[in-house]
């Protein structure tokens, strides 16, 4: 059951490699700073999601996760507060665990971006622009 505060403000607590380890979600500024770095993982989302044929499942996404593991690296090292190599050196169960816990915390932070990314590429109709008085 989520509390008020796990919904403004989540993190996730766990166990791997031995260490307890917060997994939080990004602040404002620093999500704006790690959305170009992340832009990739992005665009392979807004593709997936577009695609009828698709069905979006956790092995779709581990896919694309995979498929950027040096972005993801670093994505996953920032929302621990850890040096990538400490994520690179994780076994593949810890590695696993610690990347659905980062999905389930910062799932937002891609979400946001891929509804900005969807609503600014719609073309404007100039029926639903209305004129205003001069």
């Amino acid at each position: 059951m989520s509390t008020d505060l796990d919904i403004l403000h989540p993190e996730r607590e766990l166990e791997i490699a031995g260490e307890t380890v917060v997994v939080r979600e990004f602040g404002f500024i620093e999500a704006a700073r790690l959305s170009r770095w992340a832009q990739p993982v992005i665009d392979d989302l807004a593709q997936m999601m577009m695609d009828p044929d698709v069905d979006i499942d956790l092995t779709v996404l581990d896919e694309i996760l995979t498929r950027h593991t040096d972005v993801m690296t670093r994505l996953i090292a920032q929302a621990v507060d850890r040096d990538p190599a400490w994520v690179e050196a994780l076994s593949d169960v810890d590695g696993q665990r610690l990347m659905m816990a980062f999905w389930e915390v910062n799932g937002g932070f891609f979400m946001r971006r891929l509804v900005m990314q969807a609503v600014t590429r719609q073309p404007l109709s100039m029926a639903s622009v209305r004129s205003t008085p001069h």
